[in-house]
């Protein structure tokens, strides 16, 4: 299990505009905290992606 603490957010941020990725969320699977935003955030671009297609 990783710390909050641990995670250099800056690092993440640089990560996430090489791979070209749609962002990141801190989420944790033992409360569930953040997994509904991020999931959200995945089907709103899906939807605004397609709907566009």
């Amino acid at each position: 299990m990783v710390d909050e603490n641990e995670v250099d957010d800056e690092k993440v941020e640089n990560i996430v505009k090489e791979k070209d990725f749609l962002g990141y969320y801190k989420t944790s699977a033992k409360t569930g905290q953040g997994v509904f935003q991020a999931f959200q955030a995945i089907i709103k671009n899906l939807y605004h992606k397609y709907k566009e297609a």
